[in-house]
């Protein structure tokens, strides 16, 4: 079972993942205007949760570095 988590991007994106049962789920979001964005990852195990993590720094990585265009 995955730790709790205070985030509520994670908790929500959790919830999400549950309801469709999903066991990882990588949540993109693109705030307007500013042209930030976020990246929320999630695992329904520990190592399900480490592995939605890498998935998530690499889209995070390759957006930072221009490979993956948000915008």
């Amino acid at each position: 079972m995955m730790a709790w988590n205070s985030d509520p991007k994670v908790r929500g994106l959790g919830d999400y993942c549950k309801k469709h049962k999903y066991e990882k789920g990588i949540f993109i979001g693109v705030y307007p205007g500013n042209k930030t964005y976020t990246v929320t990852t999630y695992g329904s195990t520990a190592t399900l949760c480490k592995r939605a993590k890498t998935i998530g720094d690499v889209i995070f990585e390759s957006v930072q570095s221009g490979d993956i265009v948000l915008t």
